[in-house]
């Protein structure tokens, strides 16, 4: 079972979510995806290099997890803009 460290939890703050089992995943990935690209970026930091494949699928979840993370920036920033807070 996937589980973030306490330090990938302090980088990715903001980034984190849940899937519909409770699960806690990275926005915009499935859990099988969280697990590989955390999988991979632990590698990287470890002096570990993949394949040439690997490193592909990697940035293509770098990709698809940050493309995720501004779908939810705008979607916060039309709410507000559509329901601004009263004071």
């Amino acid at each position: 079972m996937f589980t973030f460290t306490d330090d990938e939890r302090r980088i990715h703050s903001g980034d984190i979510t849940t899937d519909a089992q409770g699960r806690e995943i990275l926005v915009g990935l499935t859990l099988e995806e969280t697990a590989e690209f955390i999988e991979d970026a632990r590698n990287f930091l470890a002096g570990k290099r993949g394949s040439p494949r690997q490193e592909e699928r990697y940035l293509e979840l770098h990709e698809k997890h940050h493309r995720a993370l501004i779908g939810v920036v705008v979607g916060e920033n039309q709410l507000r803009i559509d329901k601004p807070t009263r004071h």
